[in-house]
């Protein structure tokens, strides 16, 4: 008979593990193909009165092979990317996309105020909001404008847009001076 595991051997927490675990599974049907060979061997040399004992042990050896490679075919499958393979973690969330996790930061009505973006030009000037210090973004051409504190939505509101026009200002004031000057002078455009 054979030694060979009789179930799925468990998924492995890594390719090094999932590599021994294919290494492992390939020597046992390695040996199981050497050790069919010999007893086929050994039932070609038998005298015709042990050829039925030479035959089941044909047959176990066969027995063996078939079961070694259904361990190695478990074993790929529980690798990564296999069809038994456990589902991966789920990676940390990536950066939000502009229209959906900064949605609380963008807006197309009013109140019209620094610390948000809008979909559509503001009928007015923006207005202040506490700040906490730090840099803003006055973004005057993109697909989005208005001011925030977020660079990365700041550029998301800007990339592939060959006309785009964003400013980066130390204070609330400054950016809030830049945004509302283009503003006035017609020049603050979502595209």
């Amino acid at each position: 008979m054979n030694d060979f595991q009789t179930s799925a051997p468990a998924a492995s927490n890594g390719a090094a593990g999932a590599g021994a675990q294919v290494r492992a599974a390939l020597n046992r049907l390695g040996g199981a193909i050497d050790e069919l060979t010999a007893r086929s061997t050994a039932v070609t040399a038998a005298p015709i009165s042990d050829l039925a004992d030479a035959l089941v042990a044909v047959e176990d050896a066969t027995d063996s092979v078939s079961h070694a490679f259904e361990v190695l075919k478990a074993v790929i499958s529980l690798m990564p990317g296999g069809a038994n393979a456990p589902a991966p973690a789920a990676p940390a969330a990536p950066a939000p996309p502009l229209g959906s996790a900064a949605a609380s930061l963008i807006r197309s009505t009013g109140p019209w105020a620094a610390g948000y973006l809008y979909g559509v030009v503001p009928p007015g000037p923006l207005s202040s909001v506490p700040d906490n210090g730090g840099k803003w973004f006055a973004i005057t051409r993109g697909t989005y404008v208005g001011l925030t504190q977020n660079s990365a939505i700041s550029l998301s509101a800007v990339t592939g847009v060959s006309t785009a026009l964003t400013g980066k200002f130390s204070n609330q004031t400054d950016a809030l001076n830049h945004f509302n000057g283009a503003l006035a002078s017609h020049s603050v455009a979502v595209l």
